[in-house]
């Protein structure tokens, strides 16, 4: 038998498994879709560019600005509108930038009047409500603001015949001897900050909505800012804009960027500051946010002493001058202003009243109206990366820590800890980031991920952000609530 005869020759179209074959046949390869290759594709390209997620982020914080709405269990529809304010003190705000870009003083008297005739001042909203005054005087020498003489709620003003409501003096009130002129007991940064880009705006509806839109635009730019600080905490721009995104949008920040709040304005204040001062070593720019924010609220000065500090400590002198100037200036404006209105240096427009430290800690922490657990869960990491991350980022983490400490210490010392009819923990929104910066920490901490596990990071940070997507789309119905009444309504109808 020769065996080297070659092999039969096999005929390609008799293959196993076909009509003329036998036995069965392998499953050719199945092709995958287009589709599904074009979104991968288009996956990888996103997944590779810092700067769609970063856009994300901010197009995220301005959406509650024409955005509003469905909230869980509430029969209301997605509106999309353009922007106005809702509640607190945001129409005593826009009654003092009206009266500054229409009158050209700060006298409010006239600005109260109009609201109550149907004017637009304190915003479409409010316009022929019966809006209380947020002003102050000195009678003789105390202190008295408008609901100690009139009464503030609106069910007890008397109306005029076509219907407008009239300031109706209390029964049991102090003294009719108003001043002449009205101002108000809120400090007027806000109002002037805002004066150049709503003046072509004035006397028009357009006022309210370009002052939010600056609002909103100012937390994109305290974004930023904090971007920049964060840069050496962490190891790749995928932490950053995490961290970034975590902290935004995972606390009150988002419901107050489209709010007429002094405290936006406030945060962006001092995450620039700190950013110029230790990122650029520029000191002048620093003090000057910080002055910027003395007009807003005179206690934020108080975020200039680490600065300052971390200048002595380096043996920087000069820096301290330069930090300090433009404060100085601020606050010589600010004693001249009292003078103006209420005849003293002394005589400031807010008279500050102590509360109890130790009872505002604690409820600023976990009180279910305005606590800052309560809001932000994703506050339970920080605190168990806060002792590596002190630790390794030593000094700095001294400074963040020491202003946020600074400036909460005085906060729940205030009588009115909870910042009045808001929105979660206002008091603290403009140190509320610093906080937070433990949570750069976390990417290099195999003892937080033992302590907290793999899963419970991400779904404190996803539980974080709900919370807080709920109050900046329903920001006109989260006054002093919180949004866990409404996902538990929501729960309890689907079910």
């Amino acid at each position: 038998m020769n065996t080297d005869a070659p092999a039969p020759m096999i005929d390609s179209e008799a293959l196993p498994g076909d009509d003329r074959g036998f036995g069965s046949a392998a499953p050719a390869p199945s092709a995958i879709p287009d589709e599904i290759i074009h979104l991968k594709e288009a996956w990888r390209w996103v997944s590779t560019r810092a700067w769609v997620w970063r856009v994300l982020i901010y197009l995220l914080l301005v959406a509650p600005l024409f955005v509003s709405g469905p909230l869980p269990s509430f029969p209301l529809p997605l509106n999309v509108v353009w922007p106005r304010i809702h509640s607190g003190d945001e129409p005593h705000y826009l009654v003092i930038l009206s009266s500054l870009i229409q009158d050209g003083d700060l006298d409010l008297a006239n600005n109260y009047n109009s609201v109550h005739a149907g004017g637009g001042d304190a915003g479409r909203s409010f316009a022929g409500q019966p809006l209380d005054h947020h002003v102050s005087w000195y009678d003789n020498g105390k202190y008295m603001l408008w609901w100690q003489v009139f009464e503030i709620e609106p069910g007890k003003w008397s109306r005029q015949p076509n219907g407008d409501p009239v300031p109706t003096l209390r029964a049991d009130h102090l003294t009719t001897a108003l001043p002449e002129r009205q101002y108000s007991w809120h400090p007027p940064g806000i109002a002037i900050l805002l004066a150049i880009p709503t003046y072509p705006f004035r006397g028009t509806g357009g006022v309210e909505s370009v002052a939010l839109i600056c609002t909103a635009l100012t937390v994109v730019l305290a974004c930023f800012f904090f971007e920049k600080l964060i840069t050496p905490f962490v190891n790749n721009w995928q932490q950053q804009l995490l961290v970034t995104g975590t902290v935004f949008l995972g606390t009150p920040i988002w419901h107050y960027g489209r709010t007429l709040f002094n405290e936006p304005y406030l945060l962006c204040f001092s995450l620039a500051a700190y950013a110029l001062a230790l990122r650029y070593n520029r000191y002048v720019a620093a003090g000057t946010c910080i002055a910027l924010g003395i007009w807003m609220k005179p206690p934020f000065a108080l975020l200039a002493i680490p600065l300052a500090m971390n200048c002595v400590i380096k043996k920087q002198y000069f820096a301290v001058f330069r930090l300090f100037s433009p404060l100085a200036v601020a606050v010589a404006l600010l004693l001249w202003m009292n003078q103006q209105m209420h005849g003293s240096v002394g005589a400031s427009s807010t008279a500050w009243q102590w509360g109890n430290p130790i009872a505002g800690s604690f409820k600023l922490f976990f009180s279910i109206e305005h606590g800052i657990l309560m809001y932000s869960p994703i506050v339970v990491v920080a605190f168990v990366c806060l002792p590596q991350f002190f630790t390794k980022r030593f000094p700095e983490s001294a400074n963040f820590g020491s202003a946020f400490i600074l400036y909460f210490l005085l906060m729940v010392s205030w009588v009115s800890w909870h910042g009045g009819y808001c929105f979660g923990p206002r008091m603290v929104i403009p140190v509320l980031p610093f906080l937070l910066l433990p949570l750069c920490g976390f990417f290099d901490s195999d003892y937080a991920t033992k302590l907290l596990g793999s899963k419970t990071v991400p779904i404190l940070a996803v539980i974080s952000i709900a919370i807080n997507a709920i109050g900046a789309f329903g920001c006109g119905w989260i006054w002093n609530r919180h949004p866990v009444e409404f996902i538990g309504r929501w729960i309890v109808s689907s079910s």
